[in-house]
């Protein structure tokens, strides 16, 4: 999604922004020249209100969708058909779910092609940056490569775009695997040939230090402010280190999220890690003596055995203890103004 708002008009395809301004000029030239001049009833008003709120209600849509501009331009689309042709069937204008897998592959082939042209000319006058990272979906647990494009257009505007966010289906995040799938994602907008003319930006883990080590790399202070900021007030570490240790797959640190890591099964004897990766080294470490000083090894090994809908019941029930706290403070606060209020 372009986030300039000087680049709004490159959120969806021209060349759907083509067609439906030609299927809007090929309707019948009676439509009335200011439909603002029509005036509804009140009681035409309160059904449509009705309406709305019912589909919003009893299909769990979010209320910002009356917000929408694509929803406003259907509609008014719908208003302008059924104003020529009279009452209309919705069968007849809604199409089935295969002619819109369709339709969307369509629009997003043309929209890609379109971002290639400019991307292209971006990184040929070397003033493209792609900032790559890593995360991970706890409950799929599905790990992720996302990229954002940023550039300066003619005007010197600030333009930015998601370039792609590809399953990240290699067996460890090393770095010859991690140029592979980025060199993939760069494929479907022809910038593979243009990765030397391309400002890199990332944080510091050494998978990705190695992999764009070839390339012109800005490392990204807010990762490293966020570091910092955690070495610094971290305080409950051994307790976080308990949690991980019997629901790992629950209780994911944002070092984790972050992905300065290098995966177990990575070997590169030659990685230099930063402070950011001795500092996760720490808390690695400290994992480890957690696992070799505790009796309850064999609970743990039962514990990840279990499915994940009984992991979840355990995990909703240590949060709910972890509330029990604030709980009994809210009640001391609470007696105590009783007593020195009343």
């Amino acid at each position: 999604m372009i986030t300039n708002k000087s680049q709004q008009k490159l959120q969806l395809s021209s060349t759907s922004r083509i067609a439906f301004r030609d299927a809007l000029s090929d309707l019948p030239k009676s439509i009335p020249p200011d439909p603002n001049n029509i005036k509804i009833s009140e009681k035409e008003k309160n059904l449509f209100k009705t309406s709305l709120t019912n589909w919003i209600c009893l299909n769990i849509r979010s209320i910002n969708i009356i917000e929408d501009e694509g929803l406003k331009s259907l509609i008014d689309l719908s208003i302008r058909i059924g104003y020529m042709h009279g009452p209309v069937s919705v069968s007849s204008l809604f199409p089935c779910r295969k002619t819109i897998t369709k339709e969307i592959q369509k629009i997003g082939m043309a929209g890609r092609d379109e971002m290639k042209t400019v991307l292209i000319k971006a990184a040929k006058e070397r003033r493209l940056s792609l900032s790559p990272d890593l995360w991970s979906d706890g409950y799929k647990q599905i790990s992720y490569l996302g990229c954002v494009a940023q550039w300066l257009d003619d005007e010197w505007n600030l333009c930015s775009f998601d370039l792609f966010c590809l399953p990240y289906r290699k067996p460890n995040k090393s770095a010859a695997n991690l140029i592979k799938v980025i060199e993939d994602g760069l494929e479907l907008f022809g910038l593979k040939p243009f990765m030397f003319d391309i400002v890199w930006v990332s944080d510091r883990g050494s998978n990705f230090k190695k992999a764009l080590a070839k390339f012109t790399v800005l490392h990204c202070i807010a990762h490293r402010l966020n570091n910092m900021l955690q070495h610094t007030f971290y305080q409950s570490q051994m307790n976080k280190v308990k949690q991980d240790a019997v629901f790992a797959d629950y209780y994911a640190s944002s070092m984790e999220d972050e992905d300065d890591y290098v995966s177990d099964n990575d070997t590169e004897d030659d990685i230099s890690f930063s402070d950011d990766e001795a500092l996760i080294d720490k808390r690695i470490k400290n994992r480890n003596n957690f696992y070799a000083t505790s009796t309850r090894n064999t609970l743990n090994n039962t514990i990840t055995q279990l499915p994940s809908d009984a992991k979840r019941v355990l995990v909703t029930i240590i949060q709910c203890k972890d509330l029990v706290k604030y709980i009994k403070k809210v009640r001391r606060i609470s007696a105590y103004l009783y007593y020195y209020c009343s």
